[in-house]
């Protein structure tokens, strides 16, 4: 986070899982305040940034429960970073990560068309208005629908769908959340980038190439003394890779 181009007091880093998540606070200095693992609950998260909420910024990673943590910053007035799917490009710098069928296929994707929050419509490619038709609950969520009927009479329904009674183009009730933290991870790329290349390396590095996918021995001290094995295993290997051995033995003589 000391690339955030937004100044703020404290800046807070969270590793979220189901039950657990990990959380990191720096201050402006870059000092840690807050270290640790604590359960997934809006009332820890709550507790544990009780005494820096003045002026501070949460990031986080985009997995299926991060919209739980999102509600819980929305709700409390906590400026909340997500990195997901939409902005790839701003984390990896390349092509943004694009998974529609219709896509593949050479057909508009969903990017193509352009949502108006006012009137709470869709504009196609064809310049035709798709308006609200229904919002079934699926898996949980209201998803809402939306199309129009010009579809049959489009010149670019060949460019547009298989589908052969008409396209609609679906909108998760609480999108606009979404599309707000992904603006501000479009205005400060550098925030994600700067995690990718700090967190992510390490720890895909030692669960993949280092064989490291679980812990072999059991209770907290033992545990965290596999995890200091593995961590020096890890830096001494990223130090010779960088410096290279003589240097290194030379350093250490």
């Amino acid at each position: 986070m000391r690339f955030y181009n937004r100044q703020h007091r404290h800046y807070c880093g969270i590793d979220l899982h189901v039950k657990t998540m990990y959380m990191c606070r720096l201050d402006a200095a870059g000092q840690v305040l807050v270290h640790r693992n604590m359960k997934a609950t809006p009332e820890a998260f709550l507790e544990t940034i009780g005494p820096y909420r003045d002026d501070h910024v949460v990031g986080a990673e985009c997995m299926f429960t991060w919209d739980e943590l999102a509600d819980v910053c929305a709700a409390e007035g906590v400026t909340f970073v997500l990195g997901h799917a939409l902005a790839m490009k701003a984390i990896h710098g390349g092509k943004a990560k694009n998974t529609s069928a219709n896509t593949k296929l050479g057909l508009f994707g969903k990017e193509r068309f352009q949502y108006d929050p006012v009137s709470d419509v869709y504009q196609c490619p064809a310049g035709e208005t798709l308006t609200y038709r229904f919002a079934p609950v699926e898996q949980g969520r209201s998803i809402r629908y939306y199309s129009t009927s010009a579809w049959s009479t489009c010149l670019l329904k060949p460019q547009c769908t298989r589908n052969k009674e008409n396209r609609r183009i679906t909108r998760w009730e609480d999108e606009a959340v979404l599309e707000r933290m992904e603006q501000r991870v479009s205005e400060h790329p550098e925030v994600m980038r700067t995690r990718k290349s700090i967190v992510e390396h390490p720890f895909g590095t030692i669960k993949r190439w280092m064989d490291q996918s679980y812990f072999l021995m059991r209770g907290k001290d033992k545990v965290s003394g596999e995890a200091s094995l593995t961590v020096l295993a890890y830096n001494m290997r990223r130090v010779i890779n960088i410096l290279g051995v003589t240097p290194l033995v030379r350093t250490l003589a």
